[in-house]
C-alpha cells in the first residue's frame, strides 16, 4: 500500500509518495514519487497547476512537419538500405535527415548542429547524444556516401515519392545552373572550379548543378553535379543516357513523358 511520508531536508519538510513490498522475504522500496511541500500537495488536490520555475521555448511546428514528411517518404530507410549500416550511433540516413531539416529551417555549420538541435522541441521527442552531432562525426558518416550510393538512394526515393504522392510526370523539366562556393582556392576538388557563373563571382570557385523536376511543385526527380568550369550544353550531352534511364525507371507511372 502506498503512503505519504514527510521528510525534513535542511529544515524544510517535503512529502513523498512511497510504497514497499516484500521481495525474497525482505521489505523493498518499489515506489518513491516526490510530491513537494505541503502547499504544493494542497494545490494539486485543488487542481491548481504548479508555478513553473523556468520556461524553455523551442521550435516545434516546422521540424515536426518535416519529420512527418520524411517518414512518409521513408527517406532514412532508403538511404540506410543502400549505405553500409554502422553498428552504433546514428545511421547515415539519420544524419542526412537532420542536415536536411536544419537547411530548411535554420541553416548553420556542422559545428553548430548540436546547438540548433537543442533549440528544437524535437530534441525532447527524439533525443540524440551531443557527441553524435559534432562536425567530425557528421563528416565521418558522409564519407560512407559514394556517388553510387547517392544514385541508388535517389532512384529508390524518387520511385517511392511518385507512387506515394501521385505526381504527374507527363511533362518534366530539365535545366542546369551553377553556384559559387566558399571553398578555399588551395583545397583539392574536382567539382569546385573557376568559370563563368550566373552570380558573376569570378573570384570564387563554383559547382554546376543539373536538375530534372516535375512541372507541379518543381519536385526533383534527378540531379547531377559537375565541375563549375564545364558548359551546360556539354554536361547535357554527357548525362543524356542517365536521363533516359531515369525515364525508364518511372515509365510504369506515366505512359508518355515529354
Amino acid at each position: 500500500m502506498a503512503t505519504i511520508t514527510p521528510r525534513k531536508i535542511h529544515g524544510h519538510t517535503y512529502y513523498y509518495l512511497v510504497a514497499s513490498k516484500r521481495i525474497d522475504g525482505k521489505p523493498r522500496l518499489v515506489l518513491q514519487k516526490y510530491l513537494g511541500r505541503a502547499e504544493d500537495v494542497v494545490a494539486q488536490l485543488e487542481g491548481k497547476p504548479p508555478t513553473p520555475q523556468k520556461v524553455t521555448v523551442g521550435e516545434y511546428g516546422g521540424s515536426r512537419a518535416l519529420f512527418a514528411l520524411a517518414r512518409r517518404l521513408r527517406l532514412v530507410e532508403w538511404i540506410d538500405e543502400v549505405v553500409p549500416q554502422r553498428q552504433q550511433g546514428l545511421s547515415v540516413g539519420t544524419y542526412i535527415l537532420l542536415a536536411v531539416i536544419n537547411r530548411v529551417l535554420a541553416p548553420c555549420s556542422q559545428a553548430k548542429l548540436v546547438d540548433w538541435y537543442h533549440s528544437t522541441a524535437r530534441y525532447h521527442d527524439v533525443p540524440v547524444r551531443d557527441a553524435d552531432l559534432t562536425s567530425q562525426r557528421f563528416w565521418d558518416h558522409m564519407n560512407y556516401l559514394t556517388p553510387e550510393h547517392i544514385r541508388a538512394a535517389e532512384t529508390a526515393l524518387t520511385r517511392h515519392m511518385v507512387h506515394e504522392f501521385g505526381r504527374d510526370l507527363s511533362t518534366v523539366v530539365y535545366d542546369a545552373t551553377n553556384f559559387y562556393t566558399g571553398i578555399d582556392t588551395h583545397t583539392p576538388s574536382e567539382l569546385a572550379q573557376r568559370g563563368h557563373q550566373k552570380q558573376h563571382r569570378t573570384d570564387l570557385r563554383s559547382i554546376g548543378l543539373a536538375l530534372m523536376v516535375t512541372t507541379d511543385f518543381n519536385i526533383p526527380l534527378f540531379h547531377a553535379v559537375y565541375p563549375g568550369n564545364r558548359h551546360d550544353a556539354q554536361e547535357f550531352q554527357s548525362i543524356t543516357e542517365e536521363l533516359i534511364a531515369r525515364r525508364a525507371i518511372l515509365q510504369d507511372t506515366c505512359e508518355k513523358m515529354t
